[in-house]
């Protein structure tokens, strides 16, 4: 394999990483959503909030380095 190539899969399996990230996100918010207890809802969403912004951050330096 060359360099290009290796390059190449380490990206689709970072961007894999990051919608599965993005996935989650969304679930933890629907699963906040379920919740009676005020505590571990807001700390369900703000889960939500970091895995996201982590997520999007993670995706905008992954585009940069191309």
């Amino acid at each position: 394999m060359s360099g290009m190539s290796d390059d190449s899969g380490l990206q689709s399996w970072i961007m894999d990483r990051i919608l599965e990230a993005l996935d989650q996100a969304d679930l933890a918010r629907a699963t906040a959503n379920d919740l009676d207890d005020h505590i571990l809802f807001s700390a369900t969403i703000q889960l939500a909030e970091d895995l996201e912004s982590f997520a999007r951050s993670l995706g905008a330096r992954l585009t940069e380095i191309e």
